[in-house]
């Protein structure tokens, strides 16, 4: 079945026509490049719907870009595969995977729902993980990744600008449906850009951690300048963009990871990096444990944002209460699919909003499947202090990394009200797991063994 509006021929075209452009990718271009550009390509510009197949996870932009990869590299790439070693961290996301069959069980659900929950976790987060893993693991494959989301930024920043003047109206113009209701697109007096992805809050956030990769770039010397331009000048642009997009939680996540990255730049320390990933631990295992109602949380939004804001985050509070409740009546497996986690009133209707991912997990996945998200998204960012000496994080050759950790953790930090989930962070987390441990050196050796940069990774595995 096809999860779209009928009568509009192009989807089902588009979606299955993605392999054979990814295979064309692979035969024209470098692997890791290749990958890239199939990931960010398809996630970006293809319709938001899917094929549901019996026995197998639904067929989306995201399924048929990793089953793409994959498959183009086995033919184009094998080295690839016959280097890849497993490391200790790749535990936490294949639990992550495997908990939906247990969960199923535990709940009375069956096999046949758990493998069925289970193939589309594995689809879901182990798929875009292996991704990275297989082609960002090394200082050179990260860089590239960061530069491309930065591309990927200001690819974007004109049809956000144009949806921002004459309303969210291209994935309906081109694929004959909205993603999100419309209405959701309509803030503050003026339009939220939508364009090929889920919602506008997904849109946002994408936009402001691309301004991130660019600020990264920026403020280490990596890159002075961009199409014969001062990189200030489209970083500037997409912080403009993010700015204007009418996205509160977005434009704070932006501005707090540029104040991030100038500390680091300057104190040499990781310590934002760190102290947001503990925030996010912190946060879920307080409010799950239904330790604070969130009320001081709200008065702060309403003073700093204002009432329309404070009033929004309200509701996504009250309701977290209430689904964090009911997740602990199945604390360790949680309830399992088909609206389980869900609150129901006397008459058994749907009583809850479920806005944040981190909740949804809880709720369906219990303590175990929490627990192994928020490992697998923020463990990689935070073992890199033991990867990548702390004082050379803003180094021109290892900036690429930091950010990309700072980004993982922001994201999750996004996880907390929303649930907004774009590949691409898995991506990125596979990376940074993969990340060898890095040696610097000051002062280049008599014998020209080390790389021009300074830098050495060590020829062991992580």
């Amino acid at each position: 079945m096809l999860v779209m509006p009928e009568g509009n021929s192009l989807v089902p075209i588009v979606l299955l026509g993605w392999i054979p452009v990814i295979f064309i990718l692979f035969a024209l271009l470098p692997g890791r490049r290749a990958a890239l550009m199939a990931f960010l390509g398809g996630w970006m510009f293809l319709p938001n719907a899917g094929f549901q197949l019996q026995y197998f996870p639904e067929y989306n932009k995201a399924t048929a870009t990793c089953v793409g990869i994959f498959a183009a590299a086995l033919v184009f790439d094998t080295s690839r595969f016959r280097k890849f070693r497993l490391c200790w961290i790749d535990l936490f996301p294949l639990v992550l995977a495997v908990v939906p069959f247990f969960s199923s069980l535990s709940n009375g659900l069956g096999a046949y729902d758990g493998l069925s929950a289970m193939t589309s976790a594995l689809a879901a987060w182990v798929l875009p993980y292996l991704v990275g893993r297989l082609y960002f693991t090394d200082l050179q494959g990260m860089r590239e990744l960061i530069l491309g989301f930065f591309i990927a930024g200001l690819v974007y920043l004109p049809f956000c600008l144009w949806e921002m003047r004459m309303s969210p109206n291209l994935h309906h113009h081109i694929y004959g449906f909205n993603p999100s209701a419309f209405i959701q697109a309509y803030r503050g007096g003026g339009y939220r850009p939508v364009v090929f992805m889920r919602h506008g809050l997904m849109t946002a956030m994408f936009m402001g951690m691309s301004t991130l990769c660019g600020c990264a770039l920026w403020f280490s010397g990596a890159k002075k300048t961009f199409l014969n331009l001062p990189i200030a000048l489209p970083v500037g642009a997409l912080a403009l963009t993010t700015l204007l997009s009418r996205s509160a939680g977005a434009q704070a996540l932006m501005l707090a990871g540029i104040g991030a990255l100038l500390f680091m730049r300057y104190a040499r320390n990781p310590l934002p990096v760190v102290a947001v990933a503990l925030f996010v631990v912190a946060y879920v295992v307080i409010r799950g444990g239904g330790l604070w109602d969130g009320q001081g949380l709200i008065r702060l939004a309403d003073d700093v944002f204002g009432a329309e804001r404070a009033g929004s985050l309200e509701t996504r509070v009250i309701n977290e209460n209430a689904l964090s409740a009911k997740a602990r009546q199945r604390m360790l497996l949680g309830w399992g699919g088909w609206g389980r986690n869900r609150v129901k009133d006397d008459l058994g209707r749907d009583a809850s909003i479920t806005d944040g991912l981190w909740v949804i997990i809880f709720g369906t996945n219990g303590a175990i499947g929490i627990t192994a998200f928020l490992a697998t998204m923020l463990l990689p960012a935070v073992v890199l202090t033991s990867r990548v000496p702390p004082r050379f994080w803003m180094h021109p050759s290892a900036a690429a990394a930091t950010v990309a950790a700072l980004i993982c953790c922001l994201w999750v930090v996004d996880c907390i009200p929303n649930s907004m989930f774009n590949p691409i962070y898995m991506v990125t987390a596979g990376g940074l797991a993969g990340f060898r441990k890095v040696r610097v050196f000051q002062r280049q050796p008599a014998r020209n063994l080390q790389r021009p940069d300074g830098l050495a990774t060590a020829n062991r595995p992580a």
